[in-house]
């Protein structure tokens, strides 16, 4: 009779092996006996720690806030199996699928990507739920942060002159920047590969008529 692939230890890689190991201790931690899905998570996170960041590439979610939310949810459990006695039908559910995961994209091994790629689909998982609730507070953060205001175009110190606040400025000084007083001074960056937009320009404003 074959194993199930929770107890097939030869199908997971070594990263895995120490992943689950490190969720049974965090079950056997808080005095639980079921091995839910929010310990499979933390056993991940344990054990690498930049899983999140390798796999959410776009918005990496803090894994120390991922953990503390574990922390807050110990007590919480999800249905026991029929099967198991000690892995509920969730995590069951959640390494069943990273098997066929593995099967199915030909790999060698159950890798710890296919198990945290399982546990994001399974949308009844504690360990989805709050993983769910960190990319929400992430996200609103980003929202609320206040924007940058934008960079100036010129940062030499002509410009930064120009920008100071001083009554005796004329008008033209407050809110200007004379790019003709900034070449003759050099602060404006060398034009490179332009000879011919250059000579079209020096040939329209040395025109007599239809110079502008």
């Amino acid at each position: 009779m074959e194993k199930h692939p929770v107890y097939q230890f030869e199908k997971y890689s070594d990263n895995a092996c120490l992943a689950i190991a490190e969720a049974r201790r965090w079950a056997e931690t808080f005095h639980c006996n079921l091995l839910s899905s929010h310990f499979i998570l933390a056993g991940l996170l344990e054990n690498e720690a930049d899983l999140l960041e390798r796999f959410f590439k776009g918005q990496p979610l803090p894994v120390d806030e991922v953990l503390a939310q574990i922390r807050d949810r110990k007590k919480e459990h999800e249905p026991g199996s029929t099967n198991l006695v000690n892995v509920s039908q969730i995590s069951l559910k959640i390494l069943s699928r990273a098997a066929a995961e593995a099967t199915y994209s030909q790999s060698q091994h159950i890798e710890t990507t296919h198990i945290l790629n399982s546990l994001i689909k399974e949308p009844k998982s504690i360990g989805s739920e709050i993983l769910e609730t960190v990319a929400r507070q992430v996200t609103s953060q980003q929202v609320s942060a206040p924007k940058k205001p934008p960079q100036k175009i010129y940062s030499s110190k002509t410009h930064k002159k120009h920008k100071a606040k001083n009554k005796d400025q004329s008008l033209f000084d407050k809110f200007c920047y004379d790019l003709t007083k900034a070449a003759r001074a050099g602060n404006l960056p060398p034009m490179v590969g332009r000879e011919k937009e250059l000579a079209q320009l020096l040939h329209i404003l040395g025109r007599k008529t239809k110079n502008n």
